[in-house]
């Protein structure tokens, strides 16, 4: 699996299986992702619900963490969806923007 990241901010110009992977991960959603590759700035990963997608370092609690090891290809892990504008969609695994999903939903019940 080798791709990058691009911003896209028209949906009509995406591919009918981008398309499909957007409607499966949209913005605020919590997924289970698995670690498809770890690269030194980003890691792809696949959704528990079809589609791809990137959590860069930035948004990985355990980068550059020294009591935590790196993830790795395999690794399975809750993320939220924060840009499904993306393609691949960007996710971030920090509590904090897990719990502002949970915060959502919460007041919407």
């Amino acid at each position: 699996m080798s791709w990058q990241a691009t911003p896209s901010n028209d949906r009509t110009e995406r591919s009918a299986s981008a398309l499909s992977e957007i409607a499966t991960a949209a913005d605020g959603d919590e997924v289970t992702v698995v670690v498809a590759a770890v690269r030194p700035w980003v890691l792809e990963v696949e959704l528990d619900g079809g589609g791809r997608g990137f959590i860069d370092n930035i948004k990985d609690p355990d980068w550059e963490s020294a009591e935590v090891p790196a993830a790795v290809v395999g690794q399975s892990f809750r993320a939220v969806v924060i840009d499904d504008q993306r393609d691949p969609v960007r996710l971030s695994a920090f509590v904090v923007d897990l719990r502002i999903t949970w915060n959502k939903k919460d007041a919407l019940s």
